[in-house]
């Protein structure tokens, strides 16, 4: 699979990851973990599921031509599954406190990088993010008022 997704980029903030990831042409038959589980399936077929799909993407329509492709929805499922699974692992055998409600929201934001230009300007704001974590409305610090975000101050959007 290494060949098939490449990482370019993770950010780590206290709330919300940033990472610029790759889907090369060689993914063609790529999978990430578990498959995808439907839903039982209302037919009165025993093990019949609903069908599931990834996010759909510009390239669904080749994908279908193809064969199976690797989807970005897939990839950050299995990411999530994957920090979870070893979050849980930690708070059961290595003390780590445990998170009071879900560590993931349901969805993420995903963004299509078409050139360069593109490519440069979200490696930049990942580069800057963390140092705008202090003036961040998300920080509890600024929320609570003890951060530096004044009033007539904005974060940058992310």
């Amino acid at each position: 699979m290494g060949e098939s997704l490449l990482c370019r980029a993770l950010v780590v903030m206290p709330n919300h990851v940033h990472g610029i990831i790759v889907l090369t042409e060689k993914n063609r038959c790529a999978t990430v973990g578990a498959p995808l589980v439907g839903a039982l399936n209302p037919t009165g077929i025993p093990n019949s599921r609903a069908p599931t799909r990834g996010a759909p993407t510009p390239g669904q329509a080749r994908a279908v031509a193809d064969g199976p492709r690797l989807a970005v929805g897939s990839v950050v499922g299995a990411y999530k599954s994957l920090t979870t699974i070893e979050f849980t692992r930690g708070v059961k055998t290595l003390g780590w406190p445990p998170f009071g409600g879900k560590l993931w929201q349901r969805n993420f934001h995903e963004h299509v990088i078409r050139d360069d230009a593109s490519l440069n300007g979200i490696r930049e704001y990942l580069a800057n993010n963390p140092a705008a974590w202090a003036e961040d409305p998300e920080n509890p610090a600024v929320k609570s008022g003890h951060g530096r975000l004044s009033p007539t101050s904005s974060p940058t959007p992310r």
